[in-house]
């Protein structure tokens, strides 16, 4: 029988053991370094992506300062010498890409990075540095912009400073691919800039000569100032993904145009008034009073339609059912006032409200009760006081309508008011302005919300000194969601 003696392993072991830890110290150098080169990756991906928003947000300063502040934002964003890293911002020259659209106006700008990452351990096997790229892409949309400036003589010192700021607010967007209209309103209202139809962009200089030009004079319709932008956003042949209303007043509506019958057989376009009375007040509570008749395409008054200054009660023959000041159909020759009962034109938004109680299905809620004037002797007559109350009401009624119009066509609105008076309650129901401009922005605070439509938001500038960071809070809103 064979007797098999045990054979000395120990130096096969030991060679074993050094294999086995060589490949471990490999491995757990690869884990290592790889998870630098990961982290490298992470903080380039982060660093681009700042770059990125940061050269959209400025590509309305022109290409240049975009790719300034591409690589201002990257270098903030990238640590200096991270994980030993040596990064290199759009190699080979620097210059990230932008590119427009010509068509749609958006606007692809990419930023790319490299970094040289020396390594610890993967040198045992001849690889000093590892290299980790990344790159993205930020698109900047195009914007169709309609901006409405309340030249109201309430305004009076804080002229220049409107003007000024308003001048730096258009100076965030780009001449070239963004749209912009101009609109101004007081008795009526204006659009001394026009928005492109069919083309892109926005003639900036001549936007901030028409606003160098504001004059401030006149009472607060405002309803008239916002229909200008809705029509001016709803003329554009192909419009871009945003569209925006930006709304400034530094008071409550209290004026509204339409065609109005009167005593002489001569129906007219116009525009009628009420005071801003405050209810808290003996004097001007009991002296409610309207005027008119006054040019609804001026916000100045020179040419009168009719001039009959606070006796308008005198001549009024009740009020429309509905606002139409912008029907061109509506024959206005002597003794003729006639509507098409199925052109939805024609009952967009109500003047007359009823009673208020379900009498029109379309009504929003919140909305305040006109009532037609008292029938006497077959004719529609109002007293100066209840025409003050029911014109200060439907100014009110009819922006809130026009705005939510907007906001039902994807129209995100931003309003902006000026001043203390905005706080106060006025009108006949002591409401303060401010509630409306809350409403028309579908603000999370506003009374009155609807949680399908874009939700804008109102900021309240006490001084002008307040204006330009509510300026620059819209446009930072503004730009998030071309972003």
């Amino acid at each position: 029988m064979k007797i098999f003696k045990p054979t000395n392993c120990k130096g096969q072991v030991m060679v074993t053991v050094v294999i086995v830890l060589v490949v471990l110290v490999i491995l757990t150098g690869l884990a290592i370094d790889s998870g630098r080169a990961y982290s490298v990756k992470a903080k380039l991906n982060a660093a681009l992506d700042a770059s990125g928003i940061a050269a959209a947000r400025a590509i309305a300063d022109g290409d240049d300062e975009a790719r300034a502040a591409a690589l201002t934002f990257f270098n903030s964003n990238y640590p200096r010498e991270y994980m030993e890293s040596q990064p290199e911002f759009c190699p080979p020259n620097g210059v990230p890409t932008i590119i427009t659209d010509s068509s749609s106006g958006d606007t692809a700008i990419t930023v790319w990075a490299t970094a040289d990452m020396p390594t610890m351990f993967m040198r045992v096997i001849g690889q000093d540095t590892v290299s980790v790229s990344a790159n993205t892409t930020a698109t900047r949309r195009a914007v169709d912009l309609a901006f409405v400036v309340d030249n109201t003589g309430s305004i009076g010192s804080d002229g220049p400073d409107v003007k000024d700021r308003s001048i730096d607010f258009v100076r965030a967007f780009h001449p070239n691919f963004d749209r912009l209209a101009l609109i101004k309103y007081a008795y009526g209202a204006e659009v001394p800039v026009p928005i492109r139809t069919d083309s892109r962009g926005f003639p900036l200089s001549t936007v901030e000569t028409e606003i160098s030009n504001f004059t401030f004079n006149g009472y607060t319709n405002c309803a008239e100032g916002f229909w200008h932008s809705k029509n001016q956003l709803e003329a554009v042949d192909s419009p871009s993904s945003i569209r925006v209303i930006v709304f400034f007043t530094d008071g409550a509506p209290n004026t509204i145009s339409s065609y109005f019958e009167f005593d002489n057989n001569d129906p007219r376009r116009g525009s009628i008034r009420s005071g801003d009375i405050d209810p808290d007040s003996y004097w001007s509570w009991n002296n409610r009073n309207t005027a008119g008749l006054y040019r609804p395409d001026r916000i100045s008054q020179g040419i009168y339609v009719y001039n009959y200054g606070t006796s308008i009660p005198a001549h009024l023959l009740g009020l429309p059912d509905f606002y139409n000041a912008h029907t061109a159909d509506l024959d206005s020759s002597p003794s003729i006032y006639q509507e098409d009962p199925d052109d939805p034109d024609y009952h967009k938004f109500h003047v007359v409200t009823g009673d208020a109680s379900g009498l029109f299905d379309d009504m929003i809620p919140g909305t305040r009760l006109v009532e037609q004037c008292p029938e006497e002797d077959g004719e529609y007559r109002c007293s100066a006081t209840e025409l003050h109350d029911r014109i200060n009401n439907a100014s009110r009624n009819i922006l809130e309508a026009m705005a939510k119009e907007a906001r039902q066509q994807g129209i995100y609105v931003y309003t902006l008011g000026l001043g203390y008076l905005l706080t106060q309650g006025r009108g006949p129901n002591d409401e303060p302005g401010e509630a409306i401009l809350l409403r028309m922005a579908n603000d999370i605070d506003a009374d009155i919300r609807f949680a399908d439509e874009p939700e804008g938001f109102y900021c309240h500038a006490q001084t002008t000194n307040d204006l330009g960071p509510c300026y620059n809070r819209i446009i930072e809103e503004i730009i998030r969601l071309t972003i």
